[in-house]
């Protein structure tokens, strides 16, 4: 691939460089994967600032490297005389200027398929598998890049973080672009949105589906967090804005009071955006709910026509996660008739209100729950479907957000007949502190504490009798645990299943 230096100018770069053109294979943020076909990204690092990384970066041959313009006149006044060969360009909005020019460098994948974007703290990605899932079904070629894994055109791969690093993201773009992808469904965290990973993609449509208190380690308050969630919205507006011809729009589940928030604000931003409220009272509505193990249904009305949605999941917030699935295909130009039976189709999301059932009757649930409001709403939706006797099996993730513990506790005992107390991922975090933080919500004495988890579910399908429900809460799709002392191969499907087969 190749740029001139006059367009990378052209976007606001300043440069020590003569004209000429750069080529280049890919791009990286991370100086330890640099060669010489590798244009360097210098983002400051949790402990080094960019500016550390560029003579490294300058050695191993990049053919240029970007830099907050903030360190300009140190560089140029201290580096080596080798370091100073390489091509260096600088900008003042280092962050949204770096995203664009890292798309620019791909060739703007996001302007070739319809992206959208969905996000909230729970929800995220049974909805955006949703709308990827039926998308595949009426023959298109999607893109998904989420917690559960990147799912290219003729390529799948695993997933580190929900939202990719910038230089990781664009390159599935244009690999989804390359292979003639036509929409691209992502999860959008709070996390990948306040920190730039997501400058340079053109979302056409944005989800929001809840929030809840969560990342309290990282957001120091929900004024915080919310507004982590607007960047998504504000996206989408000057998409629509730059744009005015093509699909475009958002959805917002309005029964949450930040999603109502959301919803009044875009209204405030741009009174010709076209945004559509989901909920009770939305313009989508939802009517009615029918609970069942074997999939819950719902009526929702649009445009004073009632539409009949069933599925194969359980619980009332995947009504509202499918809803909003099938009112974003709606918005994208679907039609009803093509889309609505095809809900009934889906298999649940791995590791999402995953049902197994054992031998003698009893059922066990794996879901991802590691929140307090996905923990209470898992376990409300087992009361609904009333069964004898309620089993929940969960811990907390160690070196995260400590505040939820004791919360978690308090939801467990209060909606369960009994709590078994076991290691999600502790990372370097002691687990028996874990276990006494969530402890210290507990009044009742009706759980156990089993540190090894794989005994703790095995022990705990033990108890399971018929009519009774497991739920394992906590670390749903993933196939690893991590532990004070490394990384190693856990699943909590596995596990059970390897346990109801014997």
């Amino acid at each position: 691939m190749e740029i001139s230096v006059e367009k990378i100018k052209s976007m606001g770069w300043s440069t020590n460089s003569g004209e000429g053109a750069i080529q280049y294979e890919t791009v990286s943020i991370d100086s330890r994967t640099v060669d010489a076909e590798t244009i360097f990204f210098a983002y400051d690092g949790l402990k080094n600032p960019g500016k550390s990384f560029i003579v490294e970066a300058a050695q191993k041959g990049a053919p240029a490297v970007f830099v907050d313009a903030k360190y300009m006149h140190e560089i140029t006044e201290n580096l080596s005389q080798s370091a100073r060969k390489v091509r260096l360009f600088f900008s003042p909005d280092f962050p949204s200027q770096a995203g664009l020019m890292i798309s620019a460098l791909y060739d703007n994948p996001s302007l070739k398929m319809k992206c959208i974007g969905v996000t909230g703290t729970n929800g995220k990605t049974t909805t955006a598998w949703a709308i990827y899932s039926i998308l595949k079904k009426l023959q298109k070629k999607p893109s998904y890049i989420g917690t559960i894994g990147i799912e290219l055109p003729g390529a799948s791969l695993t997933a580190k973080l929900t939202t990719p690093p910038v230089d990781e993201l664009q390159k599935y773009l244009y690999q989804a672009a390359s292979q003639g992808g036509d929409y691209a469904i992502m999860e959008t965290s709070s996390h990948g949105l306040k920190q730039g990973r997501l400058f340079g993609v053109n979302f056409c449509m944005g989800l929001f589906t809840n929030l809840t208190e969560d990342h309290r380690d990282y957001h120091h308050s929900v004024e915080d967090y919310l507004n982590s969630k607007k960047i998504l919205f504000e996206r989408v507006m000057k998409f629509f804005r730059d744009n005015p011809d093509k699909p475009c729009g958002a959805i917002i589940n309005v029964d949450d009071p930040y999603g109502r928030e959301i919803y009044d604000w875009i209204k405030t931003c741009d009174k010709n955006f076209p945004v559509t409220s989901f909920g009770k009272n939305g313009d989508f509505r939802i009517c009615s709910i029918k609970p069942s193990w074997n999939g819950y249904a719902a009526q929702i009305e649009f445009e004073e026509k009632k539409f009949n949605l069933q599925t194969r999941f359980i619980g009332n917030f995947n009504i509202y996660n499918l809803g909003m699935a099938f009112a974003a295909l709606l918005q994208l130009g679907f039609l009803t008739e093509d889309i609505l039976p095809l809900f009934d189709e889906l298999a649940v999301v791995p590791g999402r209100m995953e049902v197994h059932q054992k031998s003698n009757g009893a059922l066990v649930v794996i879901d991802y729950a590691h929140t307090p409001d996905a923990l209470k709403k898992a376990l409300e939706t087992l009361g609904e479907l009333k069964p004898e006797k309620i089993h929940v099996l969960f811990g907390c993730g160690g070196d995260r957000d400590q505040a939820k513990r004791s919360e978690m506790g308090k939801i467990a005992e209060q909606w369960a007949d009994q709590v078994i107390l076991t290691n999600d991922n502790p990372r370097s975090e002691d687990p028996e502190k874990i276990m006494q933080q969530i402890e210290s919500g507990m009044k009742k004495k009706n759980h156990l504490v089993i540190y090894d988890r794989k005994e703790a579910i095995r022990k705990s399908l033990q108890k399971i009798d018929s009519g009774s429900v497991l739920l394992v809460a906590g670390k749903g799709h993933e196939d690893y645990q991590i532990l004070p002392g490394g990384r190693i191969h856990f699943s909590d499907r596995e596990v059970i299943q390897e346990a109801l087969r014997e």
